[in-house]
């Protein structure tokens, strides 16, 4: 069975990476959670599940934009050796 995938095309964009992050910020200094914090410890939990999907979203983010150039410049290409003048 395959896990499932955020579509590369959603995690390409910086806006998003941001909306992400204040959101997460915004979640875990809220009084409002799915398992309330005054449990101790598990209520923790959800807190810091919420921390790792959005590091894991910031991370594929990262991978992505290594592997695609911005959109106006060149890729680079490496030449074989570089030419050398007498």
């Amino acid at each position: 069975m395959d896990k499932p995938e955020i579509p590369k095309r959603w995690l390409a964009s910086p806006k998003l990476q941001i909306f992400l992050f204040m959101v997460t910020v915004f979640y875990c200094l809220s009084p409002i959670d799915l398992i309330p914090d005054v449990v101790p410890i598990i209520g923790w939990f959800d807190d810091l599940g919420v921390i790792l999907v959005e590091i894991i979203a910031f991370l594929k983010y990262l991978k992505y934009r290594r592997e695609t150039p911005p959109k106006g410049e060149p890729s680079a290409s490496v030449s074989g050796t570089p030419s050398e003048k007498s």
